[in-house]
Order: structure tokens, then sequence, then C-alpha cells
């Protein structure tokens, strides 16, 4: 049976849970080197810890830029918040200091050429963020109704109005010819008129 779920019901997708489990997996292996010291370890587990470092190491970028792409995706759905920035900004700042740990050998301009690129993908994820706007946007023109009388709902009852006088002048008005009194809208009508309220009638 499937289980129905609340309308409201907010859960992590996979897309945000994988960033998570990298983080935590390389912050567990300098853990585990902080409480077991590699001269400390056992043989087999100095065998596997170079492998055990390329894994870790392989997670710890894919959470970086994971992270930044996990967040950009969540603000776009709504999960929008200061936290959000910080966590974008401490991964880009973390990818930047990286590149420059890595390459600052090699002097401070080609460190810099790598510690730009974290500050690209940091803007470019604030691009794609941001949601889309229409292609063209439907000015009113000077004519509408809503432009000149301040509000749609003013030109709707102006609308009204304009059909309501159109509509009565295209009412065919007739005339008493016994006193000259006009205004009536059928033959009908013009002798119950002169029956009943006509000045000339003769009693």
């Amino acid at each position: 049976m499937t289980e129905r779920r609340e309308p409201n019901h907010d859960e992590l997708a996979n897309w945000e849970k994988w960033p998570l489990a990298a983080l935590f997996l390389a912050n567990a292996l300098n853990v585990f080197l902080l409480y077991v010291p590699q001269d400390e370890m056992p043989v087999s587990i100095q065998w596997l810890l170079p492998w055990a470092r390329v894994f870790c190491g392989l997670a710890a970028a894919a959470s970086l830029e994971g992270t930044l792409i996990a967040v950009t995706m969540g603000r776009r759905l709504g999960r929008d918040s200061g936290w959000s920035w910080a966590a974008m900004f401490a991964a880009s700042a973390f990818t930047a200091l990286v590149a420059y740990y890595v390459h600052a050998e090699v002097g401070l301009a080609a460190a810099g050429l790598f510690m730009a690129q974290a500050v690209v993908l940091f803007i470019y994820t604030q691009h794609l963020a941001q949601p889309r706007k229409p292609l063209q946007d439907k000015k009113p023109r000077a004519t509408d109704g809503a432009t000149r009388f301040g509000s749609p709902e003013a030109a709707i009852v102006l609308s009204q109005s304009k059909s309501r006088e159109t509509a009565t002048a295209s009412v065919k008005l007739y005339t008493c010819r016994a006193c000259g009194e006009t205004g009536f809208d059928s033959l009908a009508t013009v002798n119950i008129h002169k029956r009943e309220g006509c000045p000339s009638r003769v009693i």
C-alpha cells in the first residue's frame, strides 16, 4: 500500500543528501587520523590508508561542488535563506583556499588564476538561482483603460458604463404627437400614455 504524504511534507531530495554524505566521509578521515595516527596503525590499516585517502579526496571534491549545485537547486525550489548564502560562500571560499594551497609554490599569479575559478563558480551559481523572467514585458499602452484610470477594476467599470451607454443609444425612442412628450421606448408605451396621462387627452 502506497503511503500518502501530507501536501506540506518537507523531505530532503536525493540530490540534497549525497553532498552531505560526501562531506561526512571527507571529514571522517580527518577525525580518524586524529584519533589513530599513522605510526600507531596496524600494518593492514596502513596498507589501506592511501586508498582511503584517495576515496575521501574524491568525496571531498564532489562534496564542495555538489554543495554549490544542491544549494542552487534548493534555492530555485524555495529552500532559500541566509544559510543558503553562507553554505555557497563557505564552499567557494574553501575551494579558493585549496587552490592557493596547491598552487602557491608556483607563484601568486598562477594560484590566483585557479582561485578565480571558485569565484566564477560562485557567481554563476547565483545566476542560476535567479528565477526566469519573461522575454517580453507587456507594457500597457497609453490608451489602455487600466493606465488612464489607475487600475484594472476601474477600466472594467468604465467598459461596463460605456456598454450601457451604447445600448441605451441604440434603443429607438418614440414621441407622443399629441403633447410632444418624448422618451417612450415603444409605440405601445405611447398609446398607454395617451390613454392615461397625456395632457391633451379630453376627459
